[in-house]
């Protein structure tokens, strides 16, 4: 379901990413923790896969440019 998304993340020496449908609309926002806004700090691609039984899906990602360590740390991506 296409809604605004808040999700809290740890992780270690790695690159956030966030993947959906590229059937729904590219993000407006990506906000942190603290309310400020870091969708500059992604890049954005699109790639498609294809499952097992052979349907395939196009979906859009966007990945931290940076490597971070972060812990419990949450983003809020919009629509």
């Amino acid at each position: 379901m296409q809604s605004n998304q808040t999700i809290t993340d740890t992780f270690t020496t790695a690159r956030n990413i966030f993947i959906y449908p590229a059937s729904y609309p590219v993000l407006t926002s990506i906000l942190d923790v603290n309310g400020f806004e870091t969708i500059s700090n992604y890049d954005v691609y699109t790639q498609s896969y294809t499952t097992r039984d052979s349907v395939s899906t196009l979906y859009r990602i966007y990945q931290l440019k940076n490597d971070t360590s972060q812990s419990l740390f949450s983003n809020t991506y919009k629509f």
